[in-house]
């Protein structure tokens, strides 16, 4: 969400000049999740895409902060991606359904 950062700012009384620059990587990781979560309400195999991306980055951004162990569960997440999407590819290859956003 492109207010995310404007928030942080706001509650840590920062300009959104002064904000780390990984607040920013986090704000986009918050709005590609978003954007996953409608497609997967949508029943859309591309939701599987999004979470990949938004795994792949949080992955590095928890490491960088010095969150190790949140960063194993986003690859353990990592790997769940890659079996639902292998599962719902498997499932839409028989039933051939399109998503409709």
């Amino acid at each position: 969400m492109i207010s995310t950062p404007f928030l942080y700012a706001h509650q840590k009384n920062l300009s959104v000049i002064e904000l780390p620059t990984y607040s920013y990587v986090d704000s986009f990781v918050t709005a590609v999740s978003f954007a996953g979560v409608y497609l997967m309400i949508k029943r859309c195999i591309e939701s599987w895409y999004l979470w990949a991306i938004a795994d792949i980055i949080s992955i590095p951004l928890f490491l960088y902060k010095g969150y190790g162990i949140t960063a194993i569960q986003y690859t353990v997440f990592l790997v769940l991606v890659w079996l639902g999407w292998r599962e719902w590819r498997a499932k839409l290859n028989v039933q051939s359904q399109e998503c409709v956003i």
